[in-house]
């Protein structure tokens, strides 16, 4: 008896064969992967790229607008630093007015009526000056205010139109004073105007008030005052000049 018949021989396994069965099994799930995944056609991608663009570019607009919010806000905190500043600087010049005024002080029914825009009068006076044998009257009336008032000056020739009066009523937000020279030729009533305008600002205001009677009586070629006027009046830049030419009945003059 053959005892070789009752034996089996099995084959010795590989070593590579445990690499090729990995290899089979990875290869056959990245095959099931691959067919699991679903197919896009062209115009689903072009609609994704569409969607990633329009996403970036809001989300630069948002950064952008960030940028912006954060300078405006910047810009306001200066802007009430500056007012507040302002606000103190104003009321201490108001204080230090009131409190500086030692001038008295007379209340009128205006006042009673208009408690912020107050105007408290301060000075009342007429006097007169002789220069070259013409008498000028000169009549200053000046208001303290709570901001600064322009300066308004009138020069004429007539004092019987109380244009003085006239400007109370009229032109009660500024600082008014009145040059009369009666009977005066226009040589006369512009004469010294720069002395009488040298501390005016262009916020304030001359109104000359032409052609005197005068010029009528004794002025033959106008050419003269007009070409005189325009000398006079051409060196004056540091304030504004009203000229204002009434009618008057040349009829009753001789």
């Amino acid at each position: 008896m053959n005892f070789l018949e009752n034996i089996t021989l099995r084959r010795t396994r590989s070593k590579a064969q445990p690499k090729h069965d990995s290899d089979v099994t990875a290869s056959t799930a990245l095959n099931d992967t691959v067919d699991s995944v679903p197919e896009m056609s062209d115009d689903e991608s072009e609609e994704v790229k569409a969607l990633r663009d329009q996403i970036l570019n809001i989300t630069l607009e948002l950064q952008t607008a960030q940028s912006r919010i954060e300078i405006l806000t910047q810009e306001n905190i200066q802007l009430k630093q500056l007012n507040e500043t302002l606000t103190k600087q104003n009321n201490s010049g108001n204080n230090s007015s009131s409190n500086s005024g030692s001038t008295p002080k007379t209340k009128s029914a205006t006042d009673k009526k208009t408690a912020k825009n107050k105007k408290k009068k301060i000075d009342s006076n007429a006097h007169s000056e002789t220069n070259k044998g013409m008498e000028t009257q000169v009549t200053q009336r000046e208001y303290d205010y709570q901001v600064r008032a322009p300066k308004m000056c009138i020069l004429s020739t007539d004092n019987k139109n109380k244009l003085l009066d006239i400007a109370d009523n009229t032109l009660k937000w500024s600082k008014r004073c009145h040059y009369i020279t009666p009977h005066g030729t226009t040589q006369q009533l512009l004469r010294d105007i720069k002395e009488k305008l040298s501390d005016f600002t262009q916020e304030d205001y001359c109104i000359i008030i032409l052609i005197g009677e005068e010029d009528f009586r004794v002025t033959k070629v106008y050419v003269d005052i007009v070409t005189y006027i325009r000398e006079i009046l051409q060196e004056i830049k540091h304030t504004n000049v009203i000229i204002c030419t009434p009618t008057f009945k040349c009829g009753n003059l001789q």
